[in-house]
């Protein structure tokens, strides 16, 4: 492949990953350091006619009527409804807020609505997990193979220009002695 290609091809796919690779650095940088993403927590209760029964329908209206009457809007992701014991948790995930019901422990006909809204970090952390759905995730696999493409050019044009091959050469052996010694120190 002529060099001059090579080159602005690597040139595009760095400036397209740029963004998505500073959030996985800062945010995985961060979440290093031991700074952990944060939720806002609401709670809520509500007397019902009868105990919860794992009707996954009569769940949901449930926690609807809360969520309306606090002006906030239903998850839109996935519902799951689980046995524990003698009761009936579900668990509503979303990307504004999730939300969790269950039967309080003193009394099973009164409904505890928990409420988890994320903050911005806490959402590109999910980002950073692979919890962003199906787009995200293909658009991070792309990135990674153009991180991929990036790396491997990057250093072809190293070795293939005479004035940065001894350094590139010493470059590529210094990290990869790095790499190696930190892997032995970390997990053996």
């Amino acid at each position: 492949m002529d060099r001059r290609i090579l080159v602005k091809l690597h040139l595009i796919m760095a400036a397209v990953a740029l963004p998505l690779l500073l959030m996985f650095a800062i945010t995985g940088g961060l979440y290093t350091l031991e700074y952990k993403p944060n939720l806002e927590k609401k709670e809520y209760r509500v007397t019902m006619n009868t105990p919860l029964n794992g009707d996954v329908e009569q769940m949901k209206n449930i926690v609807r009527q809360v969520l309306s009457e606090h002006d906030l809007n239903e998850p839109m992701g996935k519902v799951k409804v689980k046995r524990s014991g003698r009761h009936y948790k579900m668990k509503w995930s979303g990307k504004n807020h999730s939300v969790s019901l269950r039967a309080s422990s003193r009394d099973n006909r009164v409904a505890v609505i928990e409420v988890k809204i994320p903050s911005s970090y806490h959402r590109l952390m999910s980002l950073h997990k692979g919890k962003g759905g199906d787009l995200f995730d293909a658009f991070a696999i792309a990135m990674s193979i153009f991180v991929v493409f990036i790396l491997l050019t990057g250093v072809w044009i190293g070795l293939k220009t005479a004035t940065y091959k001894a350094l590139t050469v010493k470059a590529l052996g210094v990290g990869s002695l790095l790499f190696l010694a930190m892997v032995i120190y970390a997990q053996f």
